[in-house]
């Protein structure tokens, strides 16, 4: 029982710092924040025919974002629990400061409706795991 409430203050902490970290990942970086009505407009209201690819945490769209005419793949996180929260902050505040020609970049993201969301750039063809084993799509 001692550990659950140990493992409940470290994701409480780590949350909590990922949160004060966003507006200095926000200055340095111009990372977006989305409106929901952004992020559904973009996937078609997360329509089965914009999925590219799901997992245990959620599933990611192909996404048009209609003021900037850019296509985009954006990961729609499920909300169970904290893991899902702690994925997300995690995934924002370190993606935010990282810079490489082969490593896709985080464009922003969406905290709001109860929906929690990471935009990224589309890269075309598929994901790394499909270039590994052969596999094409979209």
């Amino acid at each position: 029982m001692h550990t659950l409430s140990l493992k409940s203050e470290y994701e409480d902490m780590v949350i909590s710092q990922a949160e004060e970290a966003l507006p200095v990942a926000n200055e340095n970086d111009a990372m977006q924040i989305f409106t929901y009505k952004e992020i559904a407009t973009a996937t078609k209201n997360f329509s089965e025919d914009c999925i590219l690819g799901s997992d245990e945490c959620g599933r990611v769209y192909k996404g048009e974002l209609q003021e900037v005419n850019e296509i985009v793949a954006i990961k729609q996180l499920q909300r169970n629990g904290n893991q899902g929260e702690n994925e997300f902050f995690g995934d924002v505040v370190k993606l935010s400061f990282l810079h490489h020609p082969n490593l896709v970049k985080l464009l922003g993201y969406c905290s709001e409706e109860d929906q929690i969301s990471l935009v990224y750039e589309y890269i075309p063809f598929g994901s790394l795991q499909n270039h590994l084993f052969g596999i094409f799509v979209k």
